[in-house]
């Protein structure tokens, strides 16, 4: 039985939570009706607006070919508690088939439950297969099209093997996307002959004010290499630290490099830093997306709009992804999912460094 006061709360979470709804022209008769919970704000605001312009790429094309689809869009904050709020009401009240999110991997986490609960397909356009838990991997309604770990370890050994640095230095957040990284350059350290001399897994809380001792501190012990992930503006912070204090290793990061370039608005200082980033296969999809917004696809703009295009196509075709296989074609090459399969793209990752107008160029 529903509670009496239960569709009061649903019109009063929709007058305090404001839903983007963005639906893309077309002559379909029945539209697709899918949500996105992004971040939008807080620190994974960045990927979650990066992925958003893949997906919403996705929605007009696809309409544009006859598939008409409304996309719901909802802000999660990069907070896994507003990630559960967000997903209830496109389901409850919205009535999607389909919802794409989890920026990070405890956003993600977070949606995997609830899309067993609600038999309702969740695909994250960010998370490699192998940082997801156990339990989310089972999990026959949750799936990714995020860049897989060991495409980032072939990126990463080739870039280690032609710097050769002797001494390297590993700074990463304490979640499973920060450890699994620093994890791999520790695994592949003994046979490229490099000796880590410091490993700091950082907590969240206050950690610009770590990275900034950290920089101080790698400074004087003047490590050939150091590894760096976090976000793009203590990025920024951490290397314009690093190169005040006049050291000069290489930098090596993930996905972040072209936002912390930018933002510093001195290339010069970025000669020796290195981002690895997914490869987009598709040259189309390239400058179809900078004809609709205005500059090249970013990080995840592509997994994004892979992710919305297998769903839709998908619900289109009236698969049930959790009990049949599911293939078509998209921006990082062949996407293959469903009956169990929770890793549906095979992409590739390249190594970029930046050139002296600050724009991102193939590493060699």
């Amino acid at each position: 039985m529903i509670h009496p006061y239960f569709f009061l709360l649903v019109l009063l979470f929709s007058i305090l939570c404001p839903t983007v709804v963005y639906s893309a022209p077309n002559s379909s008769s029945t539209p697709i009706t899918i949500g996105a919970v992004v971040s939008l704000s807080g620190p994974a605001a960045e990927q979650g607006k990066n992925w958003l312009e893949g997906t919403q790429l996705a929605v007009k094309e696809l309409s544009q070919q006859g598939i008409k689809t409304k996309l719901i869009i909802e802000d999660d904050q990069t907070n896994p508690a507003k990630v559960h709020a967000a997903f209830e009401k496109l389901v409850m009240h919205d009535k999607v088939q389909g919802i794409i999110g989890g920026t990070w991997d405890f956003l993600a986490e977070a949606a995997s439950p609830l899309s067993l609960r609600h038999k309702i397909p969740f695909i994250t356009p960010t998370n490699p297969i192998e940082i997801l838990s156990k339990e989310t991997k089972s999990n026959p309604w949750f799936f990714t099209t995020g860049l897989s770990m060991r495409a980032t370890r072939d990126a990463l050994q080739e870039v280690l093997r032609s710097l050769k640095p002797e001494r390297a230095a590993l700074i990463a957040p304490n979640v499973p996307f920060g450890v699994i990284h620093s994890d791999l350059i520790e695994e592949l350290a003994p046979s490229l002959g490099i000796e880590i001399i410091e490993r700091v897994d950082f907590e969240y809380e206050g950690y610009q004010s770590t990275l900034r001792t950290l920089a101080a501190r790698l400074a004087n012990k003047t490590p050939d290499l150091i590894f760096c992930l976090t976000d793009y503006a203590a990025l920024e912070m951490f290397w314009k630290e690093v190169r005040r204090l006049k050291a000069n290793p290489w930098l090596l990061t993930t996905q972040h490099l072209d936002e912390a370039v930018k933002l510093s608005g001195t290339p010069s200082l970025w000669e020796k830093a290195i981002g690895i980033y997914p490869k987009v296969e598709s040259k189309s999809f390239a400058s179809r997306f900078e004809a609709e917004y205005g500059h090249t696809p970013k990080v995840y703009a592509a997994e994004g709009y892979d992710a919305a295009l297998f769903l839709i196509k998908a619900l289109n075709d009236k698969v049930q992804l959790s009990t049949e296989p599911y293939t078509t074609q998209g921006a990082t090459g062949r996407l293959h999912g469903g009956k169990g399969k929770t890793d549906i793209a095979t992409t590739v990752a390249t190594a970029l460094r930046a050139s002296e107008s600050g724009t991102l160029r193939p590493f060699h």
